[in-house]
């Protein structure tokens, strides 16, 4: 994790919101889940198409009614500048109905907004061994 010691308390910050969208994940709250991101949130990643948040939360949701796997998600890396920062990690995906999981890397680009922490852009991709 690298930060400053002024930004400590921002980099904890974001560490929760990530925990709480992890929770939401794990427990179906699909608002939870959205309380993440910012309302002009994009998503880029390699197997779906560019998202907005309202695409985002569509596809989401369809993730949610399935209830197919819970997640583990794993900052490694939060850089702080300012109101804006970059975060970086690992998502574990375990699935109910195999001893199968998947690997992926994630980046996130956040905003503080009125005093709040947002995620305005993501993407992943899967680990390939």
């Amino acid at each position: 994790m690298i930060a400053c010691d002024e930004s400590y308390d921002d980099v904890r910050e974001i560490k929760k919101l990530t925990k709480d969208f992890e929770d939401g994940f794990n427990t179906r709250n699909i608002e939870k889940i959205m309380s993440f991101y910012a309302d002009n949130y994009i998503d880029v990643n390699l197997s779906e198409p560019q998202q907005t948040y309202q695409e985002r939360k569509d596809y989401y949701q369809k993730i949610v009614d399935k209830g197919e796997f819970t997640l583990k998600v794993n900052p490694t890396e939060i850089i702080i500048s300012g109101d804006h920062a970059i975060a970086r990690g690992d998502i574990i995906l375990y699935f109910s109905d195999s001893e199968k999981s998947r690997q992926l890397r994630y980046m996130e680009l956040w905003k503080r907004d009125n005093g709040k922490w947002k995620s305005i852009w993501g993407m992943d991709a899967e680990l390939y061994k």
